[in-house]
């Protein structure tokens, strides 16, 4: 998948929450906290966490219920 076609099509991508809501009872929670890792990993990447950035990675912490994100 080209990333740039990716980011000019992101309203194709599914919804956020709703992904999380599949994925909470299929995922163990070191694969939980994999991904949490990952796209904090990913919003820092530019050096400036955005608040909207924030606010996901929150949702997803409430929705799996993360309580050690190390």
């Amino acid at each position: 998948i080209d990333f740039r076609s990716c980011c000019d099509n992101y309203k194709d991508l599914p919804n956020f929450v709703n992904t999380l809501t599949i994925l909470k009872d299929i995922i163990n929670e070191e694969q939980k906290l994999g991904i949490y890792n990952y796209l904090k990993s990913v919003s820092e990447a530019d050096g400036d966490i955005d608040e909207t950035e924030i606010a996901l990675l929150d949702l997803l912490i409430k929705n799996w219920g993360i309580k050690d994100k190390t």
